[in-house]
């Protein structure tokens, strides 16, 4: 039809619309890229009617025409042949001209029906069409047809479809986005977070939807410290992996976190508690974490966190940082006698009040250092205080919080029985220790003061924990 178009006489035109469905069963399958029709052997589906039954928009323009007098010998006609076609060699064609033509065609645009391709129909402004030049009258009415307006070049082509592929580019991308965010990840820019901590807190639903500079998502992988395996290169290359159980079924799953939340004690005097390995492989690898790895091997001894408090003390004196007296032994053998009873004996490192006895009086004391023996570590004493209340001064970032934990059983030890805790006012005092505690070993942002309130009005520092011993969820979130 496009090529035979130069050669329509009006005496065809009526027979335009059978001339141009005959041409289109004739083309190749390929062309009928612009409608999910069937070929040309089938009826036509809706979205072909507009190619099949609108000649002008289905052929080139052509210039009105004067047509031939009835009184003209029809030998002044010329024949078919003798009307010059187009230069180069015929043949049909191909399916890029055909698209290229037909989408650079404004009338084209103009007739296709409402919701018809929508991303190509945008408007344009047409320029003002040329006077017409004055016509003959015909002597016979000829078939309506449109006016043909002057129809883009490629560059309007290629530059529709540039638009259309941006558009269609961006609805995808809202798509995935939509579809990945309900699935709770993140389209490519998640960052992998591992939190050290036990079952007992979703860490996945705190950090849901929460983002990292209000750009990534945040991606939690949650295990036990017995759960972890790591092995690391010195390139920085590292591999963790966790095998845990799931309702009675073992799961195994491979990682690379690009940060590490620490929520558990890494070493733990009980059966299968120390996890140091585990630390130094992390900081083998150099992931960051909270707390710093170099903090979390440096609490891993309670006597060597006790003597940075030391170190505080001697800075700030009694009255601003009042610390508990504590004598440390190396070993039984050096637990013949204290100054005063009762004392408090600390066995190891240990947490949750174990290991810990209250001691009245001289003998008991020689008893629980042959209990020291058997267990093969260091000890501790500090007097007894006969408590009204713990204080527990908690810091997370520039987050501060005290609460007080009285004991309803009556017990010696707070933290065990049945206590009750409330929130108390935060004081400049109160600021002042978790500060100065929070500098030790280059700087915790997690970090908790415990302090005894005794019955004779004063406070004791007795010792400071790390980021195992805070709730962070309940502090922060």
């Amino acid at each position: 039809c496009l090529s035979l178009s130069p050669f329509l006489t009006p005496s065809l035109y009526p027979h335009s619309p059978s001339l141009c469905l005959s041409l289109l069963s004739s083309l190749p399958p390929s062309l009928f890229l612009l409608s999910s029709a069937t070929p040309p052997s089938s009826p036509p589906s809706l979205s072909l009617y507009p190619l099949l039954f609108h000649p002008p928009c289905l052929c080139p323009p052509r210039t009105p025409r004067t047509p031939p007098s009835l009184s003209t010998p029809s030998s002044s006609i010329p024949p078919v042949s003798a009307v010059p076609g187009p230069p180069g060699p015929p043949g049909p064609p191909t399916a890029m001209n055909y698209l290229r033509r037909r989408l650079s065609d404004s009338n084209f645009m103009a007739n296709l029906p409402n919701g018809y391709m929508p991303d190509l129909q945008r408007p344009e402004a047409a320029p003002a069409p040329p006077p017409a030049a004055p016509l003959a009258p015909p002597a016979a009415p000829l078939a309506p047809a449109h006016s043909p307006g002057p129809a883009p070049g490629p560059a309007g082509f290629f530059s529709s479809l540039s638009q259309a592929v941006k558009q269609t580019t961006a609805a995808l991308s809202d798509q995935v986005s939509g579809v990945a965010g309900g699935a709770g990840g993140g389209s490519g820019k998640a960052r992998s977070l591992l939190v050290i901590d036990g079952p007992h807190t979703d860490w996945a639903k705190v950090f849901k939807g929460r983002k990292i500079l209000g750009e990534f998502d945040i991606k939690v992988e949650q295990a036990d410290f017995s759960e972890i395996n790591i092995v690391s290169q010195a390139t920085g290359s590292f591999t963790v992996d966790i095998e845990s159980y799931r309702n009675g079924v073992k799961v195994s799953r491979s990682v690379r976190p690009e940060f590490v939340l620490v929520r558990q004690h890494a070493f733990s005097m009980a059966r299968g508690g120390d996890h140091r390995s585990t630390v130094i492989g992390l900081q083998y690898a150099g992931v960051p974490s909270l707390n710093s790895l170099h903090s979390v091997y440096n609490f891993c001894e309670k006597p060597w966190v006790f003597g940075q408090l030391s170190k505080i003390f001697k800075t700030l004196g009694p009255e601003q940082f009042p610390l508990i007296d504590q004598v440390f032994y190396p070993n039984h053998k050096e637990m013949l006698s204290t100054s005063r009873f009762p004392v408090v004996v600390k066995m190891g490192h240990a947490y949750s009040g174990m290991g810990k006895v209250k001691v009245d009086h001289q003998y008991d004391f020689q008893d629980i250092a042959s209990v020291v023996a058997l267990t093969k570590t260091y000890a501790t004493t500090e007097p007894f205080i006969d408590a009204k209340y713990d204080l527990r001064i908690q810091k997370i970032g520039n987050n501060y919080k005290a609460y007080m934990r009285t004991s309803i059983t009556g017990n010696w030890k707070a933290n065990t029985g049945s206590t009750m805790l409330e929130q108390v006012a935060m004081t400049e005092r109160y600021k002042l220790w978790a500060d100065r505690c929070s500098e030790m070993f280059g700087g915790i942002e997690i970090c908790a003061v415990e302090v005894i309130h005794g019955k004779d009005g004063k406070d004791y520092i007795i010792e400071v924990g790390d980021s195992g011993d805070v709730d962070c969820v309940c502090s922060v979130y």
